[in-house]
């Protein structure tokens, strides 16, 4: 189990960190030290291209026959560009970009265009534009992932003060638009416009750069950036010493005494109570996020439970409410789904088994085949999961959940336990949880570096893991489950198209 010393808190995952645009390049280039210090060159001539057509054949004709367990073909291809002349290089990028459309990689193919920009005097967000606009007319992915790829870009390019950013976000829209998915669609309106609410409010702190707490403010809000954040946004009320002890009580180590889960508590009431008055999507729901994440840790305090019920108790309605406020801020058939319309089973992805609508409910029974309901997107990392739902079989056996790499086993037909799974590892509990009939609440949620379950508010178990990838609800063989609703908190991962159950590859 892990310790209860506070981990380090993660930046909001809604006005999400920038992602590391050159993660795919470094390891594609770790093979080729020293490109990034070479001087950039003018793009070749037709002339110079057609010269080094030779020697460029030669080159992919020597990656081409690799012995097996050799770097991949686009990895060669990325040493030699660096090996070769300009001209030869250049041939070989334009390579490895088309190997990259053939196997359908958009990452690498963006990798491709990072290590273009490097080489080759042409500026480094037009190269991937350029590339993102070759796979588009190539249908070299699914829509979804381009819609990921421009969303991505836009916040790349949050804080430039022309509107690149702007045109991806357009580009976005009309293939949302474009695509099947009205939840797709509905989503990336969402996003976009929680983007450019932060483009407006860093344009704001660059209107006014000697404005500390608007900064603070943009910092903490738009950026997920805490410890730079509320004291300096609350100071103008008059309450910084206060706040300032709020925030230095929630970074204190947990395992003092209660007045440490307190202090969580006091400080998730200060997010709270500061997400009331933001009127931008995106910073309203990171303020709500961390204030979750705060009342989780706190739920995790032993001695609240031992030595103060009362304030578990409170700490367990915030949690409560601001959970709430935040399936409030979700787009509907994606972080919230529900089992209502004709065709709600549309929004999850059925593999085997008996599936159908009744009352409001998903109801999945195992005929003998594996069988599956997943949610139709996946997630780059989760807060929380909350199921309700429960077992119909008169022998209340088997309703099974897996969230990426963590399956729950609740009734196992076996014996009276409840089974808890992160990859291989996993812990029992007895007796089973689950009543047949009566419809439960199931919740994962990430608290620090571990996973963990309650059932009806009553905690089952942790483990340590990370809760990411699809969220899947499942029967054992002759059982009969229900799901009247499925809510997720965390960053949707528009790059993985589900084809069934996953989890992130790490």
């Amino acid at each position: 189990m892990a310790s209860h010393a506070p981990q380090p808190t993660r930046p909001d995952r809604v006005a999400r960190r920038v992602p590391n645009p050159g993660r795919y390049a470094l390891a594609l280039l770790a093979c080729t030290p020293g490109l990034g210090a070479q001087a950039r060159v003018s793009l070749p001539d037709a002339a110079a291209r057609a010269s080094a057509h030779d020697a460029f054949l030669e080159v992919v004709a020597r990656v081409s026959v690799q012995p097996a367990g050799a770097e991949s073909a686009i990895a060669a291809l990325l040493r030699a560009a660096q090996e070769e002349a300009p001209a030869v290089g250049f041939l070989l990028l334009d390579q490895a970009e088309r190997c990259a459309r053939a196997a359908h990689d958009l990452p690498s193919g963006l990798a491709v265009a990072d290590v273009r920009s490097e080489r080759f005097s042409i500026e480094p967000r037009a190269a991937r534009a350029q590339c993102l606009a070759r796979f588009t007319a190539a249908a070299a992915v699914p829509a979804q992932v381009l819609v990921g790829a421009h969303l991505d870009e836009a916040e790349r390019l949050l804080e430039d003060p022309d509107d690149a950013g702007l045109a991806h976000l357009e580009a976005a829209r009309r293939l949302a638009v474009g695509a099947t998915s009205r939840a797709l669609a509905d989503w990336t309106a969402r996003r976009s416009a929680e983007l450019r609410g932060a483009r407006q409010a860093y344009a704001a702190c660059a209107a006014a750069p000697d404005d500390s707490e608007r900064r603070a403010r943009y910092e903490a809000c738009f950026r997920g950036h805490w410890s730079a954040g509320l004291q300096a946004m609350q100071g103008a009320g008059g309450r910084p010493q206060r706040v300032a002890a709020f925030k230095l009580g929630a970074e204190a180590p947990r395992d003092e005494n209660v007045s440490g889960a307190r202090a969580l508590t006091a400080a998730a009431e200060e997010w709270l109570s500061q997400s009331v008055h933001e009127s931008a999507l995106g910073a309203r729901r990171s303020l709500l996020r961390r204030s979750m994440q705060l009342l989780a840790q706190a739920q995790r305090v032993p001695e609240v439970v031992e030595e103060d019920p009362l304030e578990g108790q409170r700490s367990a309605a915030l949690l409560e409410r601001t959970t709430t406020q935040l399936a409030g801020l979700a787009t509907p058939g994606v972080d919230t789904l529900r089992f209502t319309a004709t065709d709600a089973c549309e929004q999850m992805l059925i593999t085997g088994g008996e599936w159908r609508l009744d009352g409001g409910c998903l109801v999945g029974r195992n005929t003998g085949a594996a069988t599956r309901a997943t949610t139709r997107f996946a997630w780059r990392s989760i807060d929380c999961v909350r199921i309700l739902g429960g077992i119909r079989s008169a022998d209340a056996l088997n309703f099974r959940v897996a969230v990426g790499r963590v399956n729950l086993l609740f009734n196992w037909e076996v014996a009276d336990e409840n089974h808890f799974y992160v990859g291989e590892s996993c812990s029992k509990t007895s007796p089973r949880r689950l009543q047949a009939g009566r419809e439960h609440r199931i919740e994962l949620r990430q608290v620090g570096d571990e996973v963990v379950v309650t059932v009806d508010d009553t905690l089952l178990g942790a483990m340590t893991g990370t809760l990411a990838g699809t969220v899947s609800v499942y029967p054992a063989l002759g059982s009969e489950i229900f799901v009247r609703a499925i809510d997720v908190v965390g960053d949707i991962d528009l790059g993985t198209v589900v084809s069934g159950p996953s989890a992130p590859a790490r």
